[in-house]
């Protein structure tokens, strides 16, 4: 294998690193609107029912909802700078590409 070739197997490489790093950066987005869903279901229950007894029951739920909330608080930087670094590899492996080709 020459280097050329080594270079260009190696920014394809990168391109396919960057695919399934979009692949799970989208799988992640969906985990956390179904969490900001479930938390809003949760918040409906409580809302609609005020009397729910036992109050352990209704602790337990405001619990639930304020920790998927909290879930949902700390995934939107991940997520942002994630696809930050992925935006930055698809454009150094693209480079790499054009690079390689010529």
């Amino acid at each position: 294998m020459t280097y050329d070739q080594h270079l260009q197997q190696l920014a394809l490489d990168n391109c396919n690193d960057v695919y399934e790093i979009t692949c799970q950066l989208e799988e992640l987005r969906v985990i956390k609107d179904s969490l900001v869903q479930i938390a809003g279901s949760v918040d409906q229950i409580l809302q609609t029912a005020p009397g729910l007894e036992p109050r352990t029951s209704r602790y337990a739920l405001e619990e639930v909802r304020d920790n998927l909330m909290l879930i949902d608080l700390s995934f939107n930087p991940v997520l942002s700078e994630m696809k930050h670094v992925s935006n930055q590899l698809q454009l150094s492996a693209t480079k790499l590409c054009e690079h390689t080709s010529k």
